[in-house]
């Protein structure tokens, strides 16, 4: 969206605008970015967890214990939920951002028409 990063020029006018929303875009991302690596580390953790409690699992079924079956099919299900809940937050990712890059856009254009007499307002 921002347009240094896109290598578009600003119109003349528009300079100080589009130099701000190109900061508040990558204020966002960085912000997206520290967002998306606690994902990755909580992701890291539970993964640790679960390959934890399959060794356990795994040591129960060596010694022959019972309902060992069961807590293999709860440890599948425990995946496979961990997976479809990673899918939704990678799309809910990818939603947030282009709704925030369009909010950026539409403010940016509704502003724009204006900035001429916001300025001659604040310069008087």
């Amino acid at each position: 969206m921002s347009a240094s990063s896109d290598g578009a020029r600003p119109p003349a006018g528009d300079f100080l605008l589009w130099r701000e929303v190109d900061r508040l875009d990558r204020r966002v991302d960085e912000v997206a970015a520290r967002a998306e690596r606690l994902i990755v580390e909580a992701r890291a953790e539970l993964g640790a967890d679960v390959d934890r409690i399959s060794g356990r699992v795994d040591r129960l079924d060596e010694h022959g214990s019972r309902g060992v079956e069961a807590l293999r099919l709860d440890l599948r299900s425990l995946r496979k939920d961990l997976e479809e809940h990673e899918v939704m937050h990678a799309q809910a990712a990818v939603e947030q951002k282009a709704a925030r890059r369009w909010t950026i856009g539409l403010v940016a254009g509704l502003i724009a028409p204006l900035y001429p007499l916001i300025i001659a307002a604040v310069v008087r």
